[in-house]
């Protein structure tokens, strides 16, 4: 094993982003409900606008939630997702190995959503949870570009299953699919497991936490007390 990779493994033992089993991401969509009101802000934008603009992705009319629902319902469960892996050639050539792109989807799921902070009569709100323990570079923004472009009779399902049956990371440039924003995409949730937290791996001790000496002098073990600690 090289030096890198060993770094690695250590960095990743000790990291708390690294333990994490479960993620819970949650992504805001606020759907204009009307044409004229979207020809409306987007003339002269109100105070609605400017506090959505930066924590969801603002859509025209038209969207479908029981088509985006039906989206979602495809990406639940274990894929090879490649396809939506953003995974640059550069990358690629630093890497002496490819990465596994392998994940679980524990749920994805659309409900309704609110505003961030101005109640209006502009917009219809939406969230999409997804729920996993680890996912790849972009991997939810491109999930919700599908399932979205599916919300408007864009992408058909079978597309959304090529997708996955085909992980290769250039399939989305390929199909000019563009890529979801990152505004409206929020971290809403962390799950540890409690083992980390009664007997965590690797356990550190500093020098002072272990004494060289007991009280009738004699060398103390240190291994062993160290392993008795933990």
């Amino acid at each position: 094993m090289d030096l890198d990779s060993l770094k690695w493994r250590l960095v990743g033992a000790a990291s708390a982003w690294w333990i994490c089993c479960i993620r819970k991401y949650t992504y805001r969509i606020a759907v204009c409900r009307d044409w004229n009101l979207w020809e409306s802000v987007r003339e002269s934008p109100s105070r609605v606008c400017f506090s959505e603009k930066d924590y969801a992705w603002r859509l025209p009319p038209g969207f479908s939630p029981e088509k985006a629902s039906d989206a979602c319902k495809i990406f639940e469960g274990e894929h090879v997702m490649g396809s939506f892996f953003k995974h640059t050639a550069r990358d690629k050539r630093k890497e002496p190995y490819p990465r596994s792109t392998l994940r679980n989807i524990l749920l994805c799921q659309m409900s309704r959503g609110e505003p961030i902070s101005i109640p209006n009569d502009i917009y219809d709100y939406y969230n999409v949870t997804i729920v996993s323990r680890s996912f790849v570079r972009e991997q939810i923004r491109r999930m919700m570009s599908c399932i979205v472009f599916h919300g408007y009779d864009r992408l058909p399902l079978e597309t959304i299953r090529w997708l996955l049956r085909n992980p290769i990371s250039t399939n989305f440039y390929d199909l000019r699919i563009r890529v979801a924003p990152p505004q409206g995409l929020f971290l809403t949730d962390v799950v540890f497991p409690r083992e980390m937290f009664t007997n965590p791996f690797p356990c550190y001790r500093h020098g002072w936490d272990r004494p060289q000496e007991n009280t009738e002098g004699e060398e103390v073990d240190e291994e062993k007390q160290l392993e008795e600690e933990c």
